[in-house]
């Protein structure tokens, strides 16, 4: 199994976000999770019991028990982290995505709220979650409210999007 699907199951597992932050911490846009879900079963974690359950050690422990190699220098990095040192994968963001991710980040504005004040309609939440996961913050409520718009705009600034 290639690294850049173990480093998935990693952030899943280890880390403890979900499958679609998994994918866009890897660079893998517009799966809807479902890439990382499948890495995740092929590996033999069948459901949300494995979403971060496991330490580091742990984790790569069971990767090499099932025949695949994992240095664990590649591993000792957060999503987060991942993503930025990547430079986004090139991330590409519309307008919209850009305010959804700001009134997430900055204004600690719900997901729901966010699109409702954006006249989004019936995506319940999902388009602003992959906004944010698009600015390289993938751990949810625990990054709501968690930038200032300096931060955001430098964010956005590293990730090759301007501000205006």
């Amino acid at each position: 199994m290639k690294e850049n699907k173990l480093l998935m199951a990693k952030f899943y597992v280890v880390d403890g976000v979900s499958y679609p932050a998994a994918e866009t911490a890897c660079g893998h846009f517009g799966k809807n999770g479902y890439a990382s879900m499948k890495v995740c079963r092929d590996l033999g974690f069948m459901d949300d019991q494995a979403k971060g359950s496991m330490n580091l050690n742990s984790f790569l422990d069971y990767v090499r028990s099932k025949g695949h190699s994992a240095q664990e220098s590649l591993f000792e990095v957060s999503p987060t982290h991942n993503f930025m040192q990547n430079n986004g994968y090139g991330v590409k963001f519309t307008q919209e995505e850009i305010d959804l991710s700001r009134l997430y980040l900055v204004d600690g504005i719900s997901y729901t709220k966010a699109e409702e004040m954006l006249d989004i309609h019936n995506r319940k939440g999902f388009a602003t979650m992959y906004a944010v996961c698009k600015v390289g913050a993938f751990k949810g409520k625990s990054e709501r409210n968690s930038m200032s718009q300096d931060e955001f705009t430098a964010r956005l600034a590293k990730l090759g999007v301007s501000v205006a």
